[in-house]
């Protein structure tokens, strides 16, 4: 797959069926409740690997590997976060989003850079750090190459210029 169609993959939304969109509303509430009752989430996180294994190229798979990984960061275990950011970042670059307005790959390198700072990995945070930068200009690059201008970005546009 080229790095254009792999772009295209990754801008495309896939809306959820009847039965994906259970299986969110079910996982949602499971880490819910999980961080409210502030009690380990490896039960969860299990369950969200599992369920990101059965379906790799699912747009909800991104999404469980981010949730794994964010769980890892909010018990302090923030080199495993780190990785786990990792496997968030891979699975989104084959899988479509299933909201318009969230990139995973974003969110993950966002979250990474701040578990490697809080898990004092400077070097992991600024690496992050800098291909988010890459990541936000390609990404606004190919929204616009696609037609897809979003409000957001034209009204930064417009800010800019002023």
């Amino acid at each position: 797959m080229s790095d254009t169609q792999r772009d295209e993959l990754r801008l495309t939304v896939e809306p959820l069926d009847q039965k994906r969109r259970e299986e969110w509303l079910k996982m949602s509430a499971q880490v819910i409740v999980a961080n409210i009752e502030h009690r380990s989430v490896s039960k969860v996180n299990h369950e969200l690997d599992v369920a990101a294994q059965s379906e790799p190229q699912s747009p909800l798979a991104p999404a469980y590997r981010l949730w794994i990984a964010d769980n890892l960061a909010r018990e302090a275990q923030y080199l495993e976060a780190v990785r786990a950011f990792d496997s968030a970042i891979d699975s989104a670059q084959s899988a479509r989003r299933f909201l318009a307005d969230v990139d995973p790959i974003s969110a993950s390198l966002l979250h990474k850079a701040q578990a490697a700072m809080l898990g004092k990995k400077a070097k992991i945070a600024i690496s992050a750090y800098q291909e988010l930068a890459q990541i936000s200009a390609l990404l606004h690059k190919e929204e616009l190459r696609m037609g897809k201008h979003h409000a957001r970005f034209e009204s930064l546009n417009l800010n800019l210029k002023s």
